[in-house]
């Protein structure tokens, strides 16, 4: 059984004080996010996606270890840090086991943007390795991959605001 699974995102104290408190406003005053929501999560499903393309932004991720990585090289493919191999099962007959190539963990997130009771879950994964990328293990280094860039918080803000101010019709109501 698959499940689900939210991860935190990371995000500067400062930048988290502005959206908290934007979100307070909006909820005291009854406003609906889940609008809002559907779209700030696209938005940060692309800033995600770009954290996949350039190996880790602000900071790059660990690069292998330089056996995995002659390994990788050695059987031809060099892809991408978290293009990871991943055993398929195959019948008994065959006595080779298969190897894909798949990037599974980019393609498995999911834009959620849903608002339940106070929390709002942007994005999620299904895959059952995804925390052991994002926060790390004893063999393997933190590579996170759900991280809120600096650069994303003005455009987060800007989409709550814009519908914040459309609902409740006060055209800038929301002071910072």
């Amino acid at each position: 059984m698959r499940r689900s699974m939210k991860l935190g995102i990371a995000v500067k104290p400062e930048s988290l004080r502005r959206v908290t408190r934007l979100l307070t406003y909006a909820a005291r005053r009854g406003v609906d996010l889940s609008v809002p929501a559907k779209q700030a999560a696209h938005y940060m499903h692309e800033s995600v996606i770009r954290n996949f393309e350039e190996e880790g932004r602000p900071q790059k991720w660990k690069p292998w270890t330089p056996k995995y990585a002659a390994w990788r090289r050695r059987i031809g493919k060099p892809r991408p840090i978290l293009f990871l191999a991943a055993r398929v099962s195959t019948p008994r007959s065959r006595t080779r086991k298969q190897r894909v190539y798949a990037g599974l963990l980019k393609r498995s997130i999911t834009v959620r943007g849903e608002q339940v009771g106070p929390f709002i879950t942007l994005l999620s994964t299904s895959t059952p390795y995804a925390a052991a990328h994002q926060f790390g293990t004893e063999r393997l280094p933190a590579r996170p991959f759900f991280v809120f860039q600096e650069e994303d918080v003005p455009q987060i803000e800007m989409i709550f605001k814009a519908h914040i101010d459309r609902v409740l019709g006060e055209g800038g109501a929301y002071e910072r």
